[in-house]
């Protein structure tokens, strides 16, 4: 079986790996736009699917009713952006320019059957991704989805938002504290100048602007999204990581998705370019 795949359209090229259904490598209309991984690690570069939860769930531990489960936890003592990533995904090339991935998710901490099918299509200038995850299990089960795009950049950035946004605020560093704070300005609050991890909810479209490119994320039923320019984005790229909810949301509750059983649900985004 191969380990990667790849899609291509006219100018246009997406490098799939089957571990974790990375995007390695995608070009639009000849121009890069993920930086690679230096590291072979699948969230310090490309574009990483973090299922079943983005971000960090506090203390690995979370609970539905009274039964308490409990994830692997990285060095700081918490889970991070789930173990979709570590999983081998069944690829099929549909077409030159589509690919489907199909996996199963069921791990240390989430004994339940959660099956995940995620779309990937090539059409001229644009990247559609598409998530679709199936509750098999017997009772519901919490899903807060996203992905990790680190897209390539020339020193000085900003990005600018279609619609307001709200910046999550935190307490103990990571983790939401339920207050959600107006950004006054965001086309002039998100850019190079700032060092980001942080996470912000609505904006509609979001436009990355630099010297070089203009790429553009469009977001479906992924109303929250993280920016980060830290230590892994290596001071030549941004990611900006389109989520469903909000880091910890196995615990706190904010926009959790509570898939019930035999229930679906659908969301997504695209990555496009845009003449400058």
């Amino acid at each position: 079986m191969n380990d990667t795949y790849t899609i291509r359209n006219e100018k246009s090229s997406l490098r799939i790996n089957r571990r974790g259904l990375h995007l390695d490598q995608l070009i639009l209309d000849g121009i890069e736009i993920l930086m690679e991984s230096e590291d072979d690690s699948q969230t310090h570069g490309g574009c990483a699917f973090l299922i079943p939860y983005a971000n960090r769930i506090r203390n690995g531990t979370y609970s539905i009713g009274s039964r308490e489960f409990h994830l692997k936890k990285n060095a700081e003592g918490n889970s991070i952006h789930g173990f979709a990533k570590d999983i081998p995904w069944n690829v099929e090339v549909t077409q030159t320019n589509r690919a489907v991935g199909r996996c199963k998710i069921k791990g240390e901490g989430y004994p339940f059957d959660l099956n995940s099918t995620i779309e990937m299509e090539l059409n001229g200038n644009s990247l559609n991704v598409k998530m679709s995850f199936l509750n098999l299990s017997s009772q519901a089960i919490p899903l807060s989805p996203g992905a990790h795009p680190y897209l390539l950049t020339s020193e000085s950035w900003n990005i600018s938002c279609e619609f307001g946004i709200d910046e999550v605020e935190y307490k103990d560093g990571f983790f939401p504290n339920g207050i959600m704070k107006p950004v006054n300005d965001p086309n002039r609050f998100l850019t190079n100048s700032k060092n980001f991890d942080n996470c912000f909810k609505g904006g509609g479209k979001l436009r990355l602007n630099d010297g070089e490119r203009n790429i553009v994320l469009e977001r479906n039923n992924m109303d929250y999204f993280v920016i980060y320019n830290g230590k892994f984005a290596s001071g030549r790229s941004v990611a900006i990581e389109p989520m469903v909810a909000p880091p910890d949301a196995f615990n706190n509750g904010i926009s959790l998705v509570m898939l019930k059983s035999g229930e679906k649900f659908n969301c997504g985004f695209t990555i496009s370019t845009e003449e400058k």
